[in-house]
């Protein structure tokens, strides 16, 4: 988490995405990363459907969903211009899309993606390239 502040303070990007984040139910209720961003970025998360369980023990679900974060920088996102894009269902968890439609001016699309390389999941590989 210090890097993450480290570069939202220092560096401020203008967007940051988080791949392959885990979240678990404790730090989704403490806003972990929203303390680690502060309050100069809008995110957008996208994690999987039903909180897939991650680190599951044996006898003993996983409590952890797997997503992707998409930070844009306020800056960006004055007059309401951030508009959250719904990705489909099969994609939760791999595609955050968020669109910033400023009032004058054409609106850009900003796509955060996590693809995994395991074989299981080249359908879901091929869906998001598509």
């Amino acid at each position: 988490m210090g890097t993450i502040q480290e570069l939202a303070q220092k560096v401020a990007p203008d967007v940051l995405v988080l791949p392959e984040l885990k979240i678990s139910a404790r730090q989704k209720n403490r806003n972990r990363y929203r303390a680690a961003l502060g309050e100069h970025y809008a995110q957008v998360y996208s994690v999987l459907p039903g909180g897939r369980p991650l680190a599951a023990r044996p006898g003993r679900e996983g409590r952890t969903e797997a997503g992707v974060l998409l930070a844009i920088h306020k800056r960006h996102t004055t007059h309401n211009s951030l508009q959250r894009v719904q990705v489909p269902a099969g994609l939760r968890g791999y595609l955050a899309h968020a669109r910033l439609a400023p009032p004058s001016g054409r609106p850009l699309d900003v796509i955060a993606a996590y693809m995994p390389t395991a074989a299981e999941d080249r359908a879901t590989r091929a869906e998001a390239a598509t």
